[in-house]
């Protein structure tokens, strides 16, 4: 008697059992989770003081429901952060030289 399906049921089967033999034992021991250091990555102090400042002014704005206000905030940071960068590449420019 041949009943539909009985081969992939029972080749199912047989991967269910064979296959936590077939995994690494690393990964069972919850290697997964490793979690590396983090990388140094170097900022020009005054970019990393004026975001640090940005965040702050952010925040005491966000408290105070002046949600509009935000737009304006970022937009100042933008145009700031976009000039403090040309500085930062100009002095760069300048050490190469």
């Amino acid at each position: 008697m041949h009943i539909p399906g009985c081969r992939s049921a029972l080749f199912l089967l047989l991967m269910a059992a064979l296959m936590p033999g077939l995994i690494p034992a690393t990964a069972i021991a919850g290697a997964h989770k490793t979690r590396l250091p983090p990388v140094e990555i170097p900022v020009d102090a005054a970019v990393r003081d004026g975001v640090i400042a940005t965040l702050i002014e952010t925040e005491r704005r966000w408290n105070s429901q002046d949600f509009a206000s935000l737009l304006a905030l970022w937009d100042e940071f933008y145009e700031e952060a976009r000039k403090n960068m040309q500085e930062v590449w100009q002095r760069k420019r300048e050490q190469k030289q």
